[in-house]
Order: C-alpha cells, then sequence, then structure tokens
C-alpha cells in the first residue's frame, strides 16, 4: 500500500534540498495538481496569508 504525506516546510535552497533526497530516494514521477482549500463561512485561515500553491511532490 502507498501511503503519501505532506509537509509544508520553507527551504532556502532548493537545488542542495533535492541534490541531498536524491541520496536517500529515487525521483519516480512529478505530478502537477491543483489544490482546492475550504474554509469555514465565518472563520477565513487563509484572509491574512499568501499562499503558494506550487510544490514539487515526490512520490
Amino acid at each position: 500500500m502507498n501511503k503519501e504525506i505532506e509537509i509544508a516546510v520553507i527551504v532556502r535552497n532548493p537545488k542542495e534540498a533535492e541534490k541531498n533526497i536524491l541520496k536517500i530516494a529515487k525521483h519516480i514521477r512529478t505530478v502537477k495538481q491543483l489544490d482546492n482549500y475550504y474554509v469555514p463561512k465565518n472563520k477565513d485561515f487563509f484572509k491574512d496569508r499568501i499562499i503558494n500553491c506550487k510544490s514539487k511532490r515526490f512520490r
């Protein structure tokens, strides 16, 4: 069974991070995706934050 864990972090040096990841894992594919976010009508958690929806997923 394949499981996916997604962790949001700020990466200061993406190329270096990918280089280190590739030492312990192999890249299988890149998936481009569009995420939909829903918030309660009475509380908008995203209102005051800029959300960067571009992400790379490693599977």
